[in-house]
């Protein structure tokens, strides 16, 4: 799932960092191995730090923080490529419940070894995000999906759309592990 405000991951990245149900299994048929994963976001709005803590900062300190906010939102939405080794560990895992907190309710809408579909909403105080992501195999070798993420903090909205789109490139990974960032 998503950290923070922004959440470019990859497909494959997306469903294993996502909790769900207890003993919920990813049934998406995918062959092992290296898989080349392009994403194409588009974000609307920007990140916000709350008002009480920029007033703690000096005009410059506060200068950079904008400004950095103001970079990472224009490169959230440029594409991006990633390489990344798909083990059967990773393919079959269960979800995770050690990240749900009792502020989020996730919920796997679909499940099945062509489709994945999984919600999740959260909200505290002052932050709200609700994120929506779909993949669908279309055979063992290709998948494409989607992430939309609506969230507001401080009454400030931003919402993410995200399409994924990924091939798979072989049985070998050579020297990836994990992931490799390519763009």
């Amino acid at each position: 799932m998503c950290k923070g405000y922004v959440a470019l991951a990859c497909a494959f990245g997306i469903v294993v960092m996502l909790p769900a149900l207890a003993d919920e299994k990813m049934n998406l048929d995918a062959d092992t191995g290296l898989w080349e994963l392009t994403t194409h976001p588009q974000m609307t709005g920007t990140l916000s730090i709350p008002e009480q803590q920029l007033q703690k900062m000096t005009p410059e300190q506060r200068a950079r923080i904008e400004a950095a906010l103001q970079a990472a939102t224009q490169n959230a939405n440029q594409e991006h490529i990633v390489r990344q080794c798909l083990t059967a560990a990773e393919r079959d895992r269960v979800f995770d419940l050690g990240n749900e907190s009792s502020s989020c309710k996730t919920t796997v809408i679909r499940n099945t070894s062509s489709e994945l579909e999984v919600r999740r909403e959260c909200a505290t105080t002052d932050d709200v995000h609700t994120t929506t992501e779909r993949l669908q195999m279309s055979g063992p070798r290709h998948v494409s999906g989607s992430v939309d993420a609506v969230m507001s903090r401080n009454g400030k909205p931003m919402t993410m759309h995200m399409t994924i789109e990924g091939r798979w490139l072989g049985a070998d990974c050579g020297a990836i592990k994990g992931a490799q960032v390519v763009k």
